[in-house]
């Protein structure tokens, strides 16, 4: 089992909880942005945006794993030298992240009632709205609170 050589940190930084994951081997601190409801011009058009791993100061998303959802442990350990999270806490980390990356995409489709892939596959409207509602309001929410629980303990 690996130590921790941190302690757990949050921060606000432009009104948005960031925590922190680690550092690298130059110093440099990366924190993990908590993502946030983007309401657009009609329903269709607001979502979660992603989950991103950051350096404060920079712009976001560099780098970007966990949007992409390419985090892995192993990546992980490459870039940091230093984590205030055990391994167990990595698991369920990566858990939560992939997740909400799930639920999101989910969300999306219902969203706008069809496959980008095959542009078919209509969803009934009313069925569609009450589903994406149900994501977007009661799972994610649920999932980003225990991101938060486990990043802030």
């Amino acid at each position: 089992m690996r130590k921790r050589k941190m302690l757990k940190q949050t921060k606000v930084y432009l009104g948005v909880n960031h925590y922190l994951l680690g550092r690298n081997k130059i110093g440099r601190r990366y924190w993990l942005r908590e993502p946030q409801f983007v309401k657009g011009r009609d329903e269709k058009s607001s979502h979660w945006d992603y989950l991103n791993m950051v350096i404060l100061g920079r712009p976001e998303g560099y780098p970007d794993y966990y949007s992409q959802g390419l985090f892995t442990q192993t990546e992980f350990r490459k870039t940091m030298e230093a984590t205030p999270l055990t391994e167990e806490e990595l698991d369920e980390l990566y858990d939560y992240i992939s997740t909400y990356n799930k639920l999101r995409q989910v969300s999306l489709l219902f969203e706008q009632g069809y496959s980008d892939i095959t542009e078919k596959a209509k969803i009934d409207d009313v069925q569609n709205k009450y589903s994406a509602a149900y994501i977007n309001d009661r799972l994610i929410p649920q999932v980003i609170g225990r991101i938060r629980r486990l990043l802030s303990k």
